[in-house]
């Protein structure tokens, strides 16, 4: 703290300024989050029938693992849907953070239907991308799995669509970020 204060006091010309206490910042952050959160609902309602790219990792870090997930809408703009902290680090986990994160931003969003609202956004993933991490590769099967078994309840006229149609709705793209190595050699 006395950092900050003598930087402020050189770069601004600040003297004896008061600074927020962390309770006030924490109230910040989480406010900032509940406006983000409704924005992304309302684009993302908005953004339906688009093809959505969805980015996602995990890691480990001295025992704990977390979760992120971020989407790019059809036309280029990238949203951060959420950092989450997980139990355990396996794909079926990383699956179901993901639900909890999109359920968390249709509650912000005052949507009627949370859990629609997660399967209408997921239904909406036509690509997803990731590294080539083992667990990345099977979060990417369980999503494609969820995704069509919720197809038929999402999509309007689905038992009316041939088999070829369902079949190319069903469809999605797997793009994995491939490690650069490089080397100097002298």
């Amino acid at each position: 703290m006395e950092n900050i204060v003598k930087v402020l006091e050189k770069i601004g010309g600040l003297k004896d300024c008061r600074l927020p206490r962390a309770t006030f910042a924490k109230y910040m952050y989480l406010e900032t989050r509940a406006l983000t959160q409704t924005q992304l609902a309302e684009e993302l309602v908005s953004e339906q029938e688009q093809n959505l790219t969805l980015y996602s990792d995990g890691t480990t870090k001295y025992g704990f693992s977390y979760g992120t997930y971020d989407i790019t809408t059809a036309d280029g703009e990238s949203r951060i849907l959420g950092l989450r902290e997980m139990f355990e680090g396996t794909a079926s986990t990383q699956l179901e953070t993901m639900k909890e994160v999109l359920a968390d931003i249709a509650t912000m969003g005052n949507t009627n239907n949370s859990n629609l609202f997660v399967q209408k956004i997921v239904s909406s993933v036509k690509n997803v991308m990731s590294d080539r991490c083992i667990v990345q590769m099977r979060f990417n099967e369980l999503l494609a799995k969820y995704r069509s078994d919720i197809l038929p309840d999402v999509v309007e006229g689905w038992s009316h669509l041939s088999l070829p149609e369902q079949s190319k709705l069903t469809n999605m793209n797997d793009f994995f970020l491939r490690p650069t190595f490089y080397c100097w050699y002298g």
